[in-house]
């Protein structure tokens, strides 16, 4: 992406240039078609499908998907050739602060399988989630310390 964006600042600096020599120049459908290529590590279903697609047997893992109805998690299977999007986080329903967790109001998956999705274009683009907060190592071990002393007592190496 920052390569793309390099590319975008050159252009610039070049028009920038030619106009002080006089030159006009015209650079807008260049850079719309860079900006077409800059999707913040998204990636359409029809160019590409996730690591391990192509191998039945095997899980692809959880990805971020965008869907025509918003933007939620979900994985590919490929011995199913579907996508499993959880559809909680794209109703109203997520973000109404009285849901009973008690009652089953859990999240619902909704298989769509890659004909329907071909069809209706249901599951747009994926990308690969983003890693999760590591604490630095020193708060990691004070964290495992407390612990310890809470089931333990205090009684540990």
């Amino acid at each position: 992406m920052q390569g793309l964006e390099k590319i975008l600042e050159d252009i610039d600096d070049y028009q920038n240039e030619m106009e002080e020599s006089g030159i006009p120049l015209q650079t807008g459908w260049v850079k719309n078609i860079i900006r077409k290529h800059m999707n913040d590590g998204w990636i359409p279903v029809e160019r590409e499908l996730p690591p391990n697609a192509k191998h039945k047997g095997t899980l692809c893992p959880r990805c971020q998907l965008d869907t025509k109805y918003g933007v939620t998690e979900g994985w590919y299977n490929p011995d199913l050739e579907s996508w499993f999007v959880l559809i909680w986080f794209m109703t109203e329903r997520y973000l109404d602060s009285e849901i009973d967790f008690e009652r089953g109001a859990h999240p619902k998956i909704v298989r769509c399988e890659n004909e329907v999705n071909e069809k209706h274009r249901i599951v747009l683009a994926w990308r690969p989630l983003s890693e999760p907060y590591r604490p630095e190592a020193g708060l990691r071990t004070d964290w495992r310390n407390r612990m310890l002393d809470t089931f333990l007592g205090g009684h540990h190496d």
